[in-house]
């Protein structure tokens, strides 16, 4: 699952052409069976912004591993799982209702 922020949406980057752009793609991946996309509304403010980018490896036989990438540097957490586990909890309660056609946002 992957959120994105109402403002990264709605922030004119690049241009229109470009934007556009990067709107269609988000749409397309969107449809993926394998690639869900949530947006967290600006209602929520700071509260949907959990400090970066991470990504959670869920394996059958061994522990959950985070993959976190910073500015300078990228690594690999294992024993810090439950904190990334919860921070996406608690974004996935934020963000915008599910529907096909939500008023002025593409998902």
């Amino acid at each position: 699952m992957f959120f994105v922020h109402e403002h990264a949406l709605r922030s004119l980057i690049g241009g229109p052409r470009v934007m556009n752009e990067q709107l269609l793609h988000l749409l397309f991946m969107g449809n993926r069976p394998e690639c869900a996309i949530r947006v967290v509304p600006i209602s929520a403010g700071a509260a949907g912004m959990n400090g970066g980018g991470f990504l959670i490896f869920g394996y059958k036989e061994d522990p959950s591993l985070v993959y976190v990438s910073h500015a300078t540097t990228s690594e690999f957490l294992r024993p810090t799982t439950r904190w990334f586990l919860t921070a996406t909890s608690s974004t996935e309660s934020l963000v915008l209702p599910w529907t096909e056609h939500t008023p002025g946002v593409a998902c």
